[in-house]
C-alpha cells in the first residue's frame, strides 16, 4: 500500500494484488506476484488476428557452466492443459484533510475493482528453446467494480440471476497468447469474437471488454516473472532482477527494481 499527503489537502491510497493459482488433474501451484506489463498491440479484426505471425525465436546466449545450476525458464509440452484462477484487486481512495467545503465534489471517494477468473490453457505448439503458443478459455468470472463509492458491477457467473448479464457472454469465451520462457507475453491474438459477445456501453459490457483487452490479458499471463533469456542458468541463491513501472495516478510514475532470489531447487516425478 502506497500513501501520500499532499499538502493542498489531498490523500490518495492506491493497492493493487494479483493471486495466481495454477494447477491440473495431478497437480496444483500457487504463486503470489506483481504482474508484469507488456506494451499492449492493437487487434485490427479477426482476419488479421488469425492470419498473426508470431516472430522467430532467437537462440539463448551461451552462458557459463556453474556447480548445482538448472534452467529457470517455463519449457510446456504441446497439448499440455492447465486450470489456472487469478484473482486482481485494485482500490484508489481519495479524500480531503483540512477546511474544505461542504460539497459533493470534496467528499472522499473510494473506486475498488476485483476480477476474479477461472480459465484453461491448452498448449498449442512449444519448440524447444520454450516459445510456445496457447489457447486460452474462460470457464468462470466473478466481479465487482465500485466508482465513487458506488457499486457499478457485481456480477458471479455461478448466480442464476446473473445468467441474462452481459458478462454471463464471456463464458466459454477465448483467445490465444504466445508466451516466452521468461513468461513475456509479446503477442495476444483472436480476440475479435469475445469482444464483439460483450461488446456494449453498459457498466457491465464495459468491465467485459477490458477483461478482454490485450493490455490486461498481458498482466494476467505475464504475472510470473523469470529471469530473460541467456540470464536463467542459475544456482542455488543466484538473484534476478526486474523493472516495474506503477501509475499512482495524481503523484505521477515510479519505477521499482525488483530482485529475486532462487532459494531452493526441488527435484520431482515427471508428470
Amino acid at each position: 500500500m502506497v500513501s501520500n499527503k499532499v499538502l493542498c489537502g489531498l490523500v490518495f491510497i492506491a493497492v493493487s494484488i494479483m493471486l495466481v493459482t495454477a494447477g491440473c488433474a495431478e497437480k496444483s501451484v500457487e504463486t503470489i506476484s506483481k504482474p508484469q506489463q507488456q506494451p499492449a498491440k492493437p487487434v485490427a479484426s479477426a482476419a488479421a488476428e488469425a492470419n498473426k505471425v508470431a516472430p522467430a525465436a532467437e537462440p539463448n546466449k551461451p552462458q557459463p557452466a556453474k556447480v548445482g545450476a538448472v534452467r529457470v525458464a517455463l519449457m510446456p509440452r504441446q497439448d499440455d492443459l492447465t486450470t489456472y484462477k487469478v484473482t486482481t484487486e485494485s482500490r484508489r481512495t481519495i479524500g480531503w484533510e483540512g477546511s474544505v467545503p461542504d460539497k459533493q465534489t470534496f467528499k472522499e471517494n473510494r473506486n475498488e475493482s476485483r476480477i476474479e477468473l477461472v480459465y484453461t490453457q491448452r498448449i498449442m505448439a512449444a519448440d524447444p528453446q520454450g516459445r510456445a503458443a496457447a489457447q486460452i478459455t474462460i470457464k468462470s468470472l466473478k466481479c465487482t467494480s465500485v466508482l465513487k463509492n458506488e457499486t457499478r458491477v457485481d456480477f458471479d457467473s455461478s448466480r442464476p440471476a446473473d445468467a441474462n448479464n452481459p458478462l454471463a457472454k464471456i463464458i466459454g469465451q477465448g483467445y490465444a497468447i504466445e508466451f516466452t520462457p521468461d513468461n513475456r507475453v509479446p503477442t495476444v491474438f483472436n480476440l475479435a469474437e469475445g469482444r464483439t459477445a460483450v461488446g456494449g456501453v453498459s457498466d457491465a459490457s464495459q468491465m467485459g471488454l477490458k477483461i478482454l483487452s490485450p493490455e490486461v490479458i498481458q498482466e494476467r499471463h505475464g504475472a510470473l516473472s523469470l529471469p530473460a533469456a541467456g540470464e536463467d542458468l542459475l544456482a542455488q541463491g543466484d538473484n534476478w532482477k526486474k523493472i516495474k513501472t506503477f501509475s499512482f495516478g495524481l503523484m505521477g510514475v515510479k519505477s521499482f527494481e525488483k530482485i529475486y532470489t532462487l532459494s531452493e531447487v526441488k527435484s520431482t516425478a515427471d508428470r
